[in-house]
């Protein structure tokens, strides 16, 4: 099927292919939260992608510089070899809707994620979720959120942050 939430709820095993070429053959869960390539990443569900260049590399971050932000990625979400990577490398970040979290400029605490400010631009209500449009840097992201505080609006300032467990990178 190409239906991709058919496949996902009805299938013990996905495969993924690519002009004629597998790219992933796994279970739904492990094919939508840890995809093997970029393709497949862009391919099953939503994702938002940031560009931005590596700033620091240990064994276990890598820190990327996205316009005047620095956010950080787990090395085990590094598609391809973490130690081939270098400080200046340019590279793309990629992460779900859901796996992003919108609180006010006043919320932000001791948490684990990375937060950076942005501003809302579009608010859908879908039902059981929002659909929030902020821009980050200039650039448009999509975040899904079942709860909104009832002061937002467009053009509110907010926080987006996100965990650099959730994020995958690409060597550009």
């Amino acid at each position: 099927t190409h239906d991709q939430e058919e496949a996902l709820s009805m299938s013990d095993r996905v495969v993924v292919m690519n002009a004629g070429k597998i790219e992933q053959i796994s279970t739904p869960t492990e094919i939508y939260n840890h995809p093997k390539t970029e393709f497949v990443f862009q391919f099953i569900g939503k994702s938002n992608c940031f560009e931005g260049n590596v700033s620091a590399v240990d064994k276990r971050k890598v820190a990327v510089k996205i316009g005047s932000d620095i956010t950080h990625v787990d090395t085990n979400n590094v598609m391809g070899n973490e130690s081939d990577l270098k400080t200046g490398d340019e590279v793309k970040l990629y992460i779900r809707p859901e796996k992003l979290q919108v609180v006010s400029l006043d919320e932000k605490s001791s948490s684990p994620l990375d937060f950076h400010r942005a501003k809302i631009s579009q608010m859908n209500y879908l039902g059981t979720s929002w659909e929030i449009n902020v821009l980050l840097q200039g650039k448009s992201i999509q975040v899904l959120t079942s709860a909104i505080d009832s002061s937002w609006q467009n053009g509110s300032e907010v926080l987006i942050g996100w965990s650099p467990s959730e994020v995958m990178l690409v060597k550009k």
